[in-house]
């Protein structure tokens, strides 16, 4: 039997975890997530493995094939467990895609060439209503000049 055929593999693409609420618990999302992962295959009592691909943009879970829980004694996880279940894949798939997108950089001919080293994308400041409504008074006043960075995101910039 060959080594493929004795894993379990499931793919895990970015649109499903938005499906999440943002006003959902830990515990609530460790319940989704393992509801999830459960109807791919992957029982998420055992250990499982975490791959990121950045062209496809999607985690493959992969899980060597063995016995599962028996149906005769279904185990119920706690809160508990399902908030931690929620808190380790998070950082699973962050870790998996910052190692991927890494290995892909350090391959790329243009950032050897130009010896740059790539920084993951940090998350744009969260900007308050009082703030926006404070810009957008600004706006009236003065034109709002941006600077955009290749991942979309905008800064407003002096000029």
């Amino acid at each position: 039997m060959s080594e493929r055929a004795s894993q379990q593999i499931a793919r895990l693409d970015r649109h499903e975890l938005t499906e999440m609420p943002p006003q959902w618990t830990d515990a609530e999302r460790g319940q989704f997530l393992r509801r999830l992962l459960r109807l791919k295959g992957i029982d998420t009592g055992r250990y499982f493995g975490v791959t990121f691909h950045p062209y496809r943009r999607c985690w493959l879970i992969s899980q060597a094939a063995g016995p599962g829980r028996s149906a005769d004694e279904p185990q119920i996880p706690t809160l508990k467990e399902d908030a931690n279940l929620y808190l380790r894949l998070r950082h699973e798939l962050a870790r998996a895609a910052r190692a991927a997108v890494s290995a892909l950089v350090a391959q790329s001919p243009e950032f050897a060439r130009l010896g740059c080293k790539y920084k993951l994308p940090t998350p744009a400041p969260e900007m308050t209503p009082a703030a926006f409504a404070h810009l957008l008074g600004q706006a009236a006043q003065k034109p709002i000049h941006a600077e955009f960075d290749s991942e979309g995101g905008w800064q407003p910039s002096e000029n």
